[in-house]
C-alpha cells in the first residue's frame, strides 16, 4: 500500500523564534521517510498562518527539494482549522483506494484565525474520515489531550508540542506504518 503523506506546519509569527530548528526538523522527518523503499509515497506539504499556503502538492517524496527559509517565514495568526480542510481537500483530489493517507499536523499554538472553517466541521471531517479505515491524523501541538476530545482524533495519535524536535517524535511511528500493510493506525505513539 502507498502512502499520500499531508504536513500541515504552523506558520504563525510564534514560530519565529524556533525557525531553523523547524526547518531543521521538517528537514529530518522528509529525510527519514525517504528510507522506505517499498511505499511510493507521495508528499503535500502545506503552512498556515492567518492563510493557508501550498508549498508541495502530490510531490514524490523521493523528490521532495529540502524545506527552505524561501518556504517558510513565520508571521501572523493560527488558521488551524482552515489548513486541515484545505489539506484533506487537495488529499482527496488524488487519492485513489490503494493509497492510505496519514496527515500529520505541527502547531505551537491554536486555533485563532480561520475564516471558512469551523471547529464542527474538523471534528466532522477527521470523524469521517478515519472511519474510512486508510486515514490516519496525527497531532502535534498544544495540548493534546483537549485536542483529542474536541477534533476526534484518536487517543494514542496526539502528543504535545515542546520543541520543534516533538517533530520527529513522529517520524519512526509513520515509518512503522510505512513499512506495514496497515491502512491506518489508531496507536502512532503507543
Amino acid at each position: 500500500m502507498n502512502s499520500l503523506i499531508l504536513i500541515l506546519l504552523d506558520e504563525s509569527g510564534s514560530m519565529e523564534t524556533s525557525k531553523v530548528q523547524v526547518l531543521n526538523s521538517v528537514n529530518k522527518f522528509i529525510s527519514e521517510q525517504k528510507s522506505v523503499k517499498n511505499d511510493n509515497a507521495k508528499i503535500y506539504l502545506l503552512t498556515f498562518n492567518s492563510t493557508v499556503k501550498t508549498v508541495y502538492s502530490g510531490i514524490s517524496l523521493e523528490d521532495l527539494p529540502l524545506f527552505t527559509e524561501d518556504n517558510y517565514k513565520p508571521s501572523g495568526f493560527t488558521a488551524l482549522y482552515d489548513a486541515i480542510a484545505e489539506g484533506v481537500s487537495q488529499v482527496e483530489k488524488n487519492k485513489t483506494n490503494n493509497q492510505r493517507v496519514i496527515c500529520v499536523i505541527i502547531t505551537d499554538g491554536e486555533e485563532n484565525s480561520s475564516k471558512k472553517t469551523t471547529l464542527f466541521d474538523i471534528k466532522k471531517t477527521i470523524i469521517e474520515h478515519e472511519a474510512s479505515n486508510d486515514w490516519t491524523f496525527v497531532y502535534i501541538g498544544k495540548d493534546p489531550d483537549k485536542w483529542k476530545v474536541t477534533s476526534g482524533t484518536k487517543s494514542n495519535n496526539s502528543i504535545n508540542y515542546d520543541t520543534p524536535d516533538s517533530i520527529n517524535t513522529s517520524s519512526n511511528p509513520i515509518l512503522n506504518l510505512r513499512m506495514s500493510e496497515q491502512s491506518q493506525s489508531h496507536n502512532i505513539f503507543n
